[in-house]
């Protein structure tokens, strides 16, 4: 795994992507910066949240909230997202290839349907929902090894298996592509090379006091 990323893709056309809509998700104390292209602000730094338009999508980027639908328990963030969507389909993704962490939660119409993390240590520990059409083809791959674990044999590589947390980035792009409309790591992506804005904020409003695990970056 290569990618660093963090964002959230709403297929919606009820709010544009401005400060007001970050206001009413519950970023405080909101300072407008510069703004830069998707391609370096995947994963932006602590405290900052990047938002933009493409192929119809809303995308926020921010190192807290895509990560907050990733979790087992349903947070305030995730909470006012549904409110304010409720009938839309809403994809967070999260990659960071230090420790090859990978996730992702989809959510329709206010229902999280599926949601998935892993990392190099632990393994997969969230799986929620069925799976998703988009997981279908890869985990065909999965075989379990001796110790009950999934491992994959990938068509190219047919002599290799490779740990779940080697295949979480596939898994992704996988689902990113389908709320995304475009492949994510496309050679000829238009979407690196969209402008977003950016801000500055104090605290995501009602935000657990405590960080999970995988805030290290």
């Amino acid at each position: 795994m290569g990618w660093k990323a963090s964002f959230i893709i709403i297929e919606t056309t009820t709010y544009s992507a401005n400060e007001q809509l970050l206001t009413l998700l519950g970023f405080e104390g909101l300072t407008k910066i510069d703004k830069k292209t998707f391609g370096s602000i995947r994963l932006p730094p602590s405290n900052t949240v990047y938002i933009g338009s493409y192929n119809n999508r809303i995308l926020i980027c921010d190192q807290d909230s895509s990560l907050q639908l990733i979790e087992k328990n349903e947070s305030a963030f995730e909470t006012r997202l549904k409110t304010l969507f409720p009938n839309s389909a809403i994809c967070a993704v999260g990659l960071h290839s230090v420790v090859d962490f990978w996730g992702y939660s989809v959510i329709v119409n206010g229902q999280k349907i599926r949601a998935r993390a892993g990392e190099a240590d632990r393994g997969t520990y969230i799986e929620q929902g069925t799976p998703l059409p988009e997981e279908e083809a890869l985990l065909r791959m999965a075989t379990t090894d001796a110790e009950g674990n999934r491992v994959y044999k990938l068509p190219e590589l047919p002599d290799e298996l490779f740990t779940e947390d080697e295949i979480g980035e596939s898994f992704v792009f996988a689902v990113c592509a389908k709320y995304l409309n475009e492949e994510l790591d496309a050679a000829d992506n238009k979407l690196m090379d969209t402008i977003f804005s950016g801000y500055r904020y104090s605290k995501i409003a009602d935000e657990k006091a405590s960080k999970p695990w995988w805030k290290f970056w």
